[in-house]
């Protein structure tokens, strides 16, 4: 009875102490952001944040790493629980009859029922060790997952902003088309009255036609692009899309004056998710090198067992088994096993420690990239504006010389020309500021 009070109360106790275990300082991963909204519908006018909210929620390959993510944290969960006792209980019932020489007839119906607990209590380090590598682990699935949700975002930037590009470029190419029949039904007048060649109207004319074949192409350039941001959002490709435009109140293509070149550089070589999930790396490198370590010394544990066996003989025999014992496990020799785990993982955690210094490496190289693409974006944008102004007034002083006969036909069509060419630059060059600065911010991990 003694002994089994003892039991039981080593069970009680271990229990207490496993609850502990779970109230350790662990890293939580955060949770997904998830559906931040279910009821937007695109079939009504979407803003960049409505589709950033339905990518977050639809995007297959953001919940891909999500459950990496939570794969990671039920590991860490498994690593944790050899805190807990493993507590087994075996019960079995057998029937043997036995006959000798026709004269004996014997019956023996044994059952036994047992209940066993174990318990690690000390293994020099090894499984506080192991709950480090998983910690690490599952914080670098969290950056990993992090850095997933800023590379979506920066996607659905992109696209949404080389679509709205795509329906300023249709605005820009039925612009054009006016222009060009207006050309034409002046060529065409000019023409009638005998003031000007039937080449004038034939020139005219293949502007004008190819004015409307560019509109064509753009009504499908703008479909193309739909089905672009439709595919990152998980929706069908034919989904048509009705965009919000850009706030016209502030400068979108300016950065904020305090990001500089170097401060830039700075803070994404320490705050990029990328680097922190590097780090994990290391640290996860260094833990499971440590509890590899700690095998070398053994392991310290307890044991406790319990049970009944009756025979139902005829003599009616019972048997009742109590123990309980401390164990200490200590490998001698593996074959070397240990020692070449140890170098394994000894090269496993400089491999990291250099794929940390190469992810900052890149990720410099990245920031400086992407900055100076933004910068040459923004010059070529400041110029757009000036070659437009100046492409509209040559077109006006080209129509109305040409309308009093005072120029040919080539100047007005080369002045056409170029202000068909000005206003697709400048909706080229805008959107092209503003996907390159998406792109920088991105590269800074801002996002």
């Amino acid at each position: 009875m003694r002994t089994r009070q003892i039991f039981f109360s080593l069970l009680l106790g271990v229990m207490q102490l496993s609850a502990s275990a779970n109230a350790l300082d662990v890293y939580q991963a955060q949770t997904p952001a998830g559906c931040l909204e279910k009821n937007i519908s695109v079939k009504e006018e979407v803003s960049l944040i409505d589709l950033i909210k339905i990518g977050i929620c639809n995007n297959p390959g953001l919940n891909v790493d999500y459950m990496s993510l939570k794969s990671a944290e039920a590991n860490l969960g498994s690593a944790k629980s050899e805190y807990f006792p493993d507590i087994t209980l075996n019960a079995g019932a057998n029937k043997n009859t036995r006959k000798l020489q026709g004269y004996s007839h014997t019956e023996d119906n044994p059952y036994n029922i047992n209940a066993g607990l174990s318990l690690l209590l000390y293994d020099f380090g090894g499984r506080s060790s192991r709950i480090d590598t998983f910690r690490s682990y599952l914080a670098a699935s969290g950056f990993n997952y992090n850095s997933a949700l800023q590379d979506l975002i920066l996607s659905i930037h992109t696209s949404y902003f080389k679509l709205l590009g795509a329906m300023e470029d249709l605005k820009s190419a039925k612009a054009n088309e006016a222009m060009y029949k207006k050309s034409y039904a002046e060529a065409s007048r000019r023409y009638e009255v005998g003031l000007a060649a039937l080449n004038d109207k034939l020139q005219t004319q293949t502007s004008y036609e190819q004015s409307k074949l560019k509109v064509i192409q753009m009504e499908n350039a703008v479909k193309q692009y739909e089905g672009d941001l439709a595919t990152i959002l998980n929706l069908p490709p034919q989904t048509s899309f009705k965009l919000k435009q850009p706030p016209k109140d502030r400068d979108l293509t300016a950065l904020d004056k305090k990001d500089t070149l170097d401060k830039m550089i700075e803070q994404a070589s320490k705050e990029r998710t990328e680097v922190k999930a590097a780090e994990a790396n290391v640290n996860a490198a260094n833990a499971s090198l440590q509890e590899l370590r700690s095998t070398r010394f053994g392991s310290i544990s307890l044991s406790a067992e319990s049970g009944y066996n009756n025979s139902w003989k005829p003599e009616r025999s019972y048997n009742r088994d109590n123990s309980i014992g401390l164990n200490y496990r200590l490998p001698l020799f593996t074959g070397f096993d240990t020692s070449y785990k140890i170098s394994a993982a000894e090269f496993k955690r400089e491999q990291e420690r250099y794929a940390l210094e190469q992810t900052r490496n890149n990720i410099k190289n990245e920031v400086w990239g992407a900055y100076h693409d933004y910068q040459t974006a923004l010059k070529s944008y400041e110029v757009s504006k000036k070659v437009l102004k100046s492409a509209e007034e040559n077109e006006k002083v080209a129509f109305k010389s040409y309308e009093i006969g005072q120029t040919d036909i080539i100047n007005l069509l080369t002045a056409e020309s170029q202000l068909a060419d000005a206003r697709d630059s400048l909706v080229n060059a805008f959107y092209t500021v503003l996907i390159n600065k998406a792109t920088l911010y991105r590269s800074i991990g801002r996002f």
